[in-house]
C-alpha cells in the first residue's frame, strides 16, 4: 500500500487490514485478472473506490477513494444528461413547434428547461470555480431562457423554439467536454477518439457495444451488425458515455473489468440508467460476477468466452423483457 494510500484510508476510515482482505477476495473471485499485470485497476468497495496494481508478483493498493472524488461530478452530470434527454424530447420536437401554442405545454416546456439549465449552470460552477469561459457559459443558457420565455409570453412561437434549440445546442456540447474521465485516469479520452454517431433509426434494433479488447470488439460488432441489428463501437466507457450523449440504445453490451481505465463497465451500466436511458444492460466478464458488481443494475450477466449466437440470444432476452422497438410501425 502506498503512502498516499494509507492517508486515503485514515480520511475514508478504512483499516489497513480490511483493504487487504478485501484485494485478497478480489484476488480469489476474479483469478483470470491477475495472469497479466495491470495498473489503477478501480474496485468498487462499498461507496468507495480502491486503485489496485498489480505487477504479476505483487499487488499494490495505489489510491483509496470516495466514488465521488475518484469520479468527480459523475452524479450531477448524469442528472444533467437524463435532463437533456428529456428536453429533446418534449413535444414540440417530436409532434410540431405549435403545440407551445398552449399555456400547459408552454409551461412545461420551460420548466424543463428552466430545471436543465440551473443544473448545468451547478455543474459549470463546481467545474470552472468561475473562470472565464464558464461564466460565459453560464451566461449563454441563462440568456437563452430569458428570451425564450419572453418569446412564449408574447406568442412568437418561433423565437421561442429556436432560442430551446440552442440551449439545448450549448448543453449538447457541454456533456461532451465534460463528460466524466475519473479523477486518476491515465488515458485521457481526446474528443478525436469518439465515433461519428449515426442519428437514430426506428426500423432496426440499435446496441452500444463497450469493450477495451479491439479484436474481441471488431469480431462481436461485425457478428451483431450480420444478425441485423445497429452496433456501434466504444473502446472504452469514458467514450461510451459521450456516445450516450448524442443519443440512445435498445441494448447496451459492456465490459465489466477494463485493467488501466479508471472507469468501467459498471459506470457506463450507472450512466445509462440515471441518465434516463431506455436501455437494457447487458454486463459481460470473464472475472466473475461477485462482490460489488452484483450492485451494478443490469438487466443479463454474461460470463466469457462466449459464442457470437449466444450473445445474439442475450440481446433477444434482455428485449423481451420490456417493450420492444416495433420494427414494423414505420414500413
Amino acid at each position: 500500500m502506498t503512502s498516499q494510500a494509507q492517508k486515503d484510508g485514515k480520511g475514508l476510515k478504512i483499516g489497513h487490514k480490511d483493504a487487504v482482505a478485501f484485494v485478497v477476495r478480489e484476488a480469489g473471485r476474479h483469478p483470470i485478472l491477475f495472469r497479466s499485470s495491470f495498473s489503477s485497476a478501480a474496485f468498487l468497495f462499498g461507496d468507495d473506490v480502491i486503485l489496485l496494481s498489480w505487477d504479476g508478483t505483487v499487488a499494490t493498493i495505489e489510491r483509496m477513494l470516495h466514488r465521488n472524488q475518484a469520479y468527480p461530478l459523475n452524479d450531477i452530470w448524469m442528472s444533467c444528461l437524463g435532463l437533456y434527454h428529456k428536453g429533446t424530447l418534449l413535444p414540440y420536437r417530436t409532434q410540431d413547434p405549435s403545440v407551445l401554442i398552449s399555456s400547459s405545454e408552454g409551461r412545461r416546456t420551460l420548466s424543463l428547461f428552466r430545471r436543465l439549465t440551473e443544473k448545468v449552470c451547478d455543474l459549470l460552477r463546481k467545474l470552472g470555480a468561475g473562470g472565464s469561459t464558464v461564466e460565459a457559459e453560464m451566461w449563454t443558457l441563462d440568456s437563452f431562457l430569458d428570451e425564450a420565455e419572453f418569446a412564449l409570453a408574447n406568442d412568437d412561437i418561433a423565437a421561442a423554439t429556436a432560442r430551446c434549440e440552442a440551449i439545448l445546442s450549448t448543453v449538447h456540447k457541454i456533456l461532451l467536454k465534460r463528460a466524466p474521465q475519473g479523477q486518476a485516469s491515465s488515458a485521457r479520452v481526446s474528443m478525436l477518439e469518439v465515433p461519428d454517431v449515426p442519428a437514430e433509426r426506428r426500423d432496426v434494433i440499435s446496441i452500444l457495444f463497450v469493450e477495451d479488447y479491439l479484436a474481441e470488439r471488431i469480431l462481436v460488432a461485425d457478428y451483431l451488425r450480420e444478425a441485423g441489428y445497429e452496433c456501434i463501437e466504444a473502446g472504452s466507457s469514458e467514450i461510451a458515455m459521450r456516445i450516450l450523449v448524442e443519443r440512445d440504445f435498445d441494448v447496451i453490451i459492456t465490459d465489466l473489468m477494463m485493467p488501466g481505465r479508471m472507469m468501467d463497465g459498471s459506470v457506463v451500466a450507472l450512466v445509462a440508467k440515471n441518465g434516463g436511458s431506455r436501455a437494457k444492460i447487458i454486463l459481460a466478464t470473464a472475472f466473475g460476477f461477485g462482490g460489488s458488481a452484483r450492485r451494478v443494475p443490469a438487466d443479463k450477466l454474461l460470463t466469457k468466452p462466449f459464442l457470437c449466437s449466444e450473445l445474439v440470444q442475450a440481446v433477444e432476452e434482455v428485449l423481451q423483457k420490456g417493450p420492444k422497438k416495433s420494427m414494423e410501425s414505420d414500413k
